[in-house]
């Protein structure tokens, strides 16, 4: 049984942090912002009822970009571009479409 509310959508949480100098590695600074758009025109595209949203911190900034699909609870390290794809079969396995 899951956790979800009644009519609530899951979430794509792209972590959009940004760290500076001494320890700059962060998602902010890996890619993330392209991948955040690959993201929602795969989700519009694929008819899935998912909301990709910018979120902070997800507390691995040296594995990031960082992705995380709520309430569903899966993670994505390390995404890159090439990894859209396999979110968005995952995401179709897990979640509703239109």
């Amino acid at each position: 049984m899951s956790n979800k509310p009644k009519n609530s959508r899951s979430q794509l949480r792209v972590c959009t942090q940004m760290r500076y100098a001494p320890n700059p590695i962060s998602c902010a600074n890996s890619g993330c912002h392209l991948i955040l758009i690959a993201l929602e025109k795969a989700v519009a595209a694929n008819h899935l009822v998912i909301d990709v949203v910018t979120t902070r911190c997800l507390l691995k900034c040296d594995e990031g970009p960082n992705i995380k699909l709520i309430p569903e609870g899966m993670i994505w390290n390390r995404a890159t571009l090439d990894t859209v794809s396999e979110i968005i079969a995952k995401c179709k396995k897990l979640v509703k479409t239109n």
